[in-house]
């Protein structure tokens, strides 16, 4: 059966902490697709993601896994295809089938490395609202 593991990151950034870890995230899956868990809207593009009003973010793997979801819910196949985020006042949440399994360890290990870089959020003075420069998500 398919169930979550909650992982709690001790963290600071505010909107930007999304922001900071959707963009890892494009790095692992390319063609992801955003869910704001608290409507159900979703953004095929991180471009399009309204980062300043969410606090809860679903990103799936691609658009398939993002339909099978829809239709199936939660199950077994869809192990690691979908990762919920939650921001906190001081923690960021990630939930995750496995979070043992690869690709997934490597997509969290740099989720937290990120986070504890002295250049990550977590070190930062102040963390600027909205979408941080997209045109280093994807370098050409």
């Amino acid at each position: 059966m398919i169930g979550g593991t909650d992982i709690v990151i001790p963290a600071k950034g505010g909107h930007a902490l999304l922001d900071f870890c959707l963009r890892i995230i494009g790095r692992y899956w390319p063609a992801a697709v955003f869910e704001d868990a608290l409507t159900g809207q979703h953004y095929d593009r991180y471009e399009l993601v309204p980062i300043s009003r969410l606090t809860e973010m679903l990103v799936y793997k691609n658009s398939v896994a993002a339909n099978e979801w829809e239709q199936k819910g939660a199950d077994p196949s869809l192990e690691n295809t979908m990762i919920h985020l939650l921001r906190g006042e001081n923690t960021l949440t990630v939930v995750v089938d496995n979070p043992q399994q690869h690709p997934m360890k490597e997509l969290l290990d740099s989720i937290r490395f990120a986070l504890a870089s002295p250049n990550g959020l977590n070190n930062a003075t102040s963390a600027p609202e909205g979408h941080a420069d997209k045109s280093k998500m994807h370098p050409e």
